[in-house]
């Protein structure tokens, strides 16, 4: 199945994180998408808030928009010689592309700006001290501005986009180098703009994993559990079996009636548990859906096993994390 190959991947991206070697593209982009789809754990389990609305993190991705290119006239056209040639409509293409970026990519709030050098990025760094950028996104329309190794080398997530007829080779070597030194940096170039959809969205993603909680019932979340802390800034809270068992004995049995009959109702075919065992794994799933919204968590993991053969838990959650 896709999912468990996009989380073997985003295995190996944790390892290599914790072993000081790069994020490769395919890690950054697999690693998000991977660790995003985990959370959804909350839209399957049908969590809400106290207010009725779901304790989803919300609030947009704030990424700088950074173009690099030659110097520019008034009028926005390229004034130096050079890549991708005198007179390019610099502007327009700004333009263009930040009305496609609004409308494909709902979730981040872009701030645009302009670089011409080294110079103009490390100004650009300088004044976003004051703000929360959550990454950058390097735009290369041409020349060698070399702003986009200058925002990786702050430590940043950094995506670079080289404008399929202009970024010439700028964004070959900044990926080369972002590679050799390990930088959270990768780069897109392609004639599907969608493409660059696609890489933008690891900001939302990785926005909403910094904004997230795991709920790790049972077991102790040990070195992964901080890994996937400093990579992606989930909280990992850990749970005791005694605080599920107390939420499973609370839990609601008309609420867990109602969804084992709706689990049989929809099954194809019920062939080994017996009612009562499926409204018991149903109050268990009312219990999880409670621990989430009490602990405002988008996602819980449970040693279902340990906690079962031990006698802490008297119903799996496996139904209900299937749900």
């Amino acid at each position: 199945m896709k999912p468990k190959g996009q989380w073997a991947q985003s295995k190996k991206s944790i390892k290599a994180a914790q072993m000081g070697c790069e994020l490769s593209r395919r890690g950054f982009l697999s690693g998000c998408a991977a660790c995003a789809a985990g959370l959804a754990g909350l839209s399957a389990l049908g969590v809400s808030s106290a207010k009725g609305q779901a304790p989803y993190p919300s609030e947009k991705a704030k990424v700088r928009l950074v173009f690099s290119h030659h110097r520019e006239d008034a009028q926005g056209k390229q004034s130096e010689q050079g890549w991708p040639y005198l007179g390019y409509d610099l502007a327009k293409v700004r333009n263009e592309t930040l009305e496609k970026l609004h409308k494909h990519c709902p979730d981040s709030e872009f701030l645009p700006a302009v670089a011409y050098s080294i110079a103009d990025a490390q100004k650009i760094l300088a004044e976003d001290k004051d703000q929360q950028i959550d990454g950058y996104l390097s735009y290369m329309l041409g020349g060698w501005a070399q702003a986009g190794v200058t925002f990786a080398n702050s430590g940043k997530p950094t995506v670079y986009v080289g404008d399929l007829f202009g970024a010439s080779g700028e964004i070959l070597v900044a990926i080369a180098d972002a590679k050799r030194r390990g930088l959270k940096a990768f780069g897109v170039t392609s004639s599907r703009f969608d493409d660059v959809v696609q890489a933008v969205r690891c900001f939302e993603s990785l926005k909403r994993l910094r904004s997230s909680k795991i709920l790790d019932v049972g077991a102790d979340p040990g070195v992964l559990g901080k890994a996937i802390q400093e990579v992606f800034g989930t909280k990992i809270m850990p749970i005791t079996f005694e605080q599920l068992d107390e939420a499973y004995r609370k839990a609601d049995r008309a609420q867990a009636r109602q969804w084992a009959e709706k689990w049989v109702r929809e099954a194809q075919l019920v062939v080994e548990p017996s009612q009562q065992e499926i409204e018991k794994s149903a109050a268990m799933y009312v219990a999880m859906r409670t621990l989430l919204t009490q602990q405002e968590a988008q996602a819980i993991a449970i040693n279902c096993l340990g906690g079962f053969y031990s006698g802490k838990m008297e119903a799996y959650p496996c139904l209900g994390t299937s749900n």
